[in-house]
């Protein structure tokens, strides 16, 4: 019960203070696994509960380009999109994508975390990309708060929220639209985290934790602009 309530107060810390929520790793360790089970939780749910809307929005987009699609094409998509098929899909994505996720970053962490004079390791490294998730999962919730209470179907917290879509299907307007302010915030955290328990200095753990992101906005960016749309 002890290591339940260590672990929920540095949730809450993660939130509010991410200087206090990884000092507190020297007075009282968090078992990063189960942060990883109480974030895992809400994301089962919030993937059940989102998908009704996911739902509505494909058919929607479905019903944009009916004149693409023939007779048949609609009726064999209509069978296929049933609410409880895509909520598995979702529900698995997100098993399988967190969990990889999770343990991917940990590896990362503890391997590279010496370019920044730090030394991590891989539980600590999963304990900090949990943290960071903290803050990536508020955005899941509040995202799910806004689709409910007002019908829309895109929640943007990017500057791509004032682009046109033909803006968003562009290399830099698909890179706007992935800079909101949650991922910000959560990178954030994860560079405290490095800088904390690596025993570094906050400024070069910022810039590694933010260069990481950057790099991967630019190769998830690039393969999303370069592979051919499908019809």
């Amino acid at each position: 019960m002890q290591a339940i309530t260590h672990a929920l107060k540095g949730i809450f810390w993660a939130i509010v203070s991410p200087t206090k929520a990884f000092k507190q790793q020297d007075e009282q360790p968090v078992n990063p696994f189960i942060v990883f089970g109480f974030l895992f939780v809400i994301g089962l749910v919030l993937s059940y509960l989102i998908a009704p809307f996911a739902l509505q929005a494909i058919k929607e987009r479905m019903l944009e380009r009916a004149s693409e699609l023939s007779a048949e094409q609609m009726r064999q998509m209509g069978k296929l999109l049933t609410l409880s098929a895509l909520r598995t899909r979702m529900i698995a994505s997100f098993i399988v994508i967190f969990t990889a996720k999770t343990a991917l970053r940990g590896l990362l962490f503890m391997v590279a975390a010496p370019l920044v004079e730090a030394n991590i390791s891989f539980e600590n490294g999963v304990l900090i990309s949990l943290y960071g998730d903290v803050i990536t999962t508020l955005e899941s919730i509040l995202r799910l708060l806004i689709v409910w209470l007002f019908g829309v179907h895109s929640v943007m917290f990017s500057p791509g929220a004032f682009l046109s879509p033909e803006q968003l299907s562009t290399f830099w307007g698909s890179l706007l639209a992935s800079l909101n302010i949650f991922s910000i915030w959560a990178f954030y955290v994860i560079g405290i985290g490095i800088a904390i328990i690596g025993r570094t200095s906050k400024r070069k753990a910022l810039l590694f934790s933010y260069a990481l992101w950057f790099l991967w906005l630019l190769g998830t960016m690039f393969l999303k602009t370069s592979m051919p749309h499908r019809g």
